[in-house]
């Protein structure tokens, strides 16, 4: 009985062994950055009986060789995989940002103690680094060994030069150093070469969109005050006729207004008179047809507003002061009733007693109520009630 016992523990121990150390050796398979796991785990089976202490720290020690040799690994991989983003081989980023600052950073130019040589036409041949100063857009890939374009390789595919190609200095490289003085003069001339140059120019000296947006907003500001003052102008001379119509008692209108007629009435015609010594006639030609403004309708709606402005005037220079009323009444020739309106008062500033005509009305009636509700509507229009 005892023995079967023993020989079922030995089994037993011999079972936790074996899933100990299949335990170990999936540890041996995970990433360095586990291996403070490792080590708690590896801790765990020691103190659980499973394992030495010699056999424990074997195999810590096996795991940080093994991690240090995988980190070693990677960084010489990433050393060897490195690529340099400014070499010409390489093709440009499609990012905006990061073209544009690989345009601003220039041309690449390594400068070597020894430039790569090939036997070209009998002879050793290489890259000249004096060539350099010589063409300004020239510039050489020590990945590859050629040469490139940094005016093409950047703007191959510009719409410019969707009708010339030339793959040599913009994608591929140029080598052939046994004659790459004519070459490189060549393509200087070509019209790929100064579409590309003109291109890149264009893009370095390109501002910003919130530059262009605000210049283009202060010249579009800059536009319109200068229509606006233009305007301006046009409207004093077209109020300076009304005024003088007015004064004088003409009328503006005419039988026959049309262009070809020999009396457009006097409004039109001061006005034809005037173009040919002002502004105006820049202003009837070039100004849209329905922005001319000698409409019958504007000719009344700038007389209402010339009417506006004196009334106002009057009324501030009366709001102070003691005012006397004159109305008079007469027949007009179409046998209606007119009540003229005067209004005096003492004006502080001339220093003397002033008379000033408010307002005609024609009358429904002429009895005293009638006259009467017409005197005080005047007094209310002028502030006076």
């Amino acid at each position: 009985m005892s023995s079967q016992r023993s020989g079922c523990e030995k089994r037993k121990r011999k079972a936790c062994k074996e899933a100990e150390l299949l335990k170990i050796k999936k540890i041996n398979h995970l990433s360095r950055d586990s291996d403070l796991s490792k080590i708690e785990l590896i801790t765990g089976v020691i103190w659980g009986g499973g394992l030495s202490t010699a056999s424990a720290e074997n195999t810590t020690d096996s795991i940080f060789n093994s991690s240090k040799q995988s980190e070693n690994k990677e960084l010489y991989s990433d050393d060897v995989n490195m690529v340099n983003v400014y070499d010409p081989v390489n093709p440009f980023s499609k990012d905006r940002l990061e073209f544009q600052n690989r345009i601003l950073k220039g041309r690449y130019k390594p400068i070597l103690d020894l430039y790569p040589w090939s036997l070209q036409n009998s002879k050793k041949r290489s890259f000249q680094k004096n060539w350099y100063d010589i063409f300004n857009w020239l510039e050489y890939s020590d990945a590859s060994d050629t040469a490139f374009c940094f005016p093409c390789h950047c703007f191959k595919g510009n719409e410019i030069n969707s009708s010339y190609s030339e793959s040599t200095f913009s994608s591929n490289g140029f080598k052939a150093w046994y004659r790459a003085i004519d070459a490189f003069k060549k393509h200087q001339s070509s019209k790929c070469h100064l579409n590309s140059a003109k291109a890149l120019t264009d893009f370095i000296n390109l501002k910003s969109i919130n530059c262009v947006l605000d210049k283009n907003r202060l010249e579009e500001i800059s536009r319109k005050e200068k229509d606006r003052l233009k305007n301006r102008e046009f409207m004093n001379r077209i109020i300076d006729i009304i005024i003088c119509l007015g004064k004088s008692g003409r009328p503006f209108r005419g039988h026959d207004e049309k262009s070809d007629s020999c009396n457009q009435g006097l409004f039109k015609e001061l006005v034809i008179l005037l173009t040919k010594y002002d502004v105006l006639q820049d202003h009837l030609q070039e100004a849209p047809k329905n922005a001319l403004y000698t409409s019958n309708r504007i000719q009344n709606d700038l007389i209402t507003s010339i009417k506006n402005v004196i009334l106002r005037n009057i009324k501030n220079n009366i709001q102070n002061s003691f005012i006397s009323i004159m109305a008079d009444e007469t027949t007009d020739v179409g046998h209606f009733e007119q009540l003229s309106i005067v209004f005096r008062y003492f004006d502080e500033k001339k220093n003397r007693p002033v008379e000033t005509y408010i307002t005609l009305k024609q009358m429904q009636s002429v009895t005293a109520q009638a006259i009467f509700d017409c005197l005080h509507d005047v007094l209310i229009l002028m502030g006076k009630d």
